[in-house]
């Protein structure tokens, strides 16, 4: 890969061009696992009930989809709305 004519080696997390939007992400995935945030970023697999980001939930209830308007509102407002799309990538796993 190549970013402004430089070869990157080392891993894109290393690069001053995305280590912060890497260790933000990261951040997202760790707020899934804090206590403060559990409950609102994950919901248990209707597979294996193990807990999955929220983003994955299909809301078939008003209750759900408040769910979900919560988790993307916590993400918005702990990247500053930079990190608009995360939802769909990031789980639990």
């Amino acid at each position: 890969m190549h970013v402004q004519g430089e070869t990157l080696t080392g891993g894109i997390h290393r690069h001053p061009a995305f280590r912060n939007v890497v260790r933000a992400y990261a951040e997202l995935y760790d707020m899934q696992h804090s206590a403060e945030h559990r409950d609102v970023l994950t919901h248990p697999s209707p597979t294996s009930g193990e807990p999955v980001a929220t983003s994955f939930l299909t809301p078939t209830t008003p209750d759900e989809l408040v769910k979900r308007r919560r988790a993307f509102k916590v993400w918005a407002e702990h990247s500053n709305g930079m990190l608009g799309r995360t939802g769909n990538h990031l789980n639990s796993g």
